[in-house]
């Protein structure tokens, strides 16, 4: 994971206080971590493995949506907003109406459920 967080573009946001960066840098360790597991930051080889690797996210993307369907609707609005919305957590928490803690947990618990439905594959 050290080798793909130097791949990433480091975030500045102006104006934020240190709780707001400590929920940000949070919620991009959660995404790193679900980037390393779909493993979307290692490029082909060949055609051959370019192939190789659109089915593999193809697969994988119909794995996170089977486990999102497992979710309930306010982790999934969590997981929308952090992670396709750009969110930080602590926005994500409010839209919701979940306390930091409570929206932290779940987000826990959602990319457990993730990566363990796409270890199982």
């Amino acid at each position: 994971i050290r080798g793909l967080q130097d791949t990433l573009e480091p975030s500045v946001v102006l104006n934020e206080s240190p709780r707001e960066r400590r929920e940000r840098k949070s919620t991009e360790r959660y995404a790193l971590a679900a980037a390393a597991i779909l493993g979307c930051y290692s490029g082909p080889e060949s055609p051959e493995d370019l192939v190789l690797m659109e089915e593999e996210r193809a697969l994988s993307g119909r794995v996170i949506e089977a486990a999102r369907k497992r979710l309930d609707a306010k982790t999934n609005d969590l997981l929308r907003a952090c992670f396709w919305e750009d969110e930080s957590l602590a926005e994500a928490a409010r839209q919701v109406g979940l306390d930091y803690q409570k929206a932290r947990y779940l987000m826990k618990l959602a990319l457990a459920l993730i990566a363990k439905m796409l270890q199982a594959g």
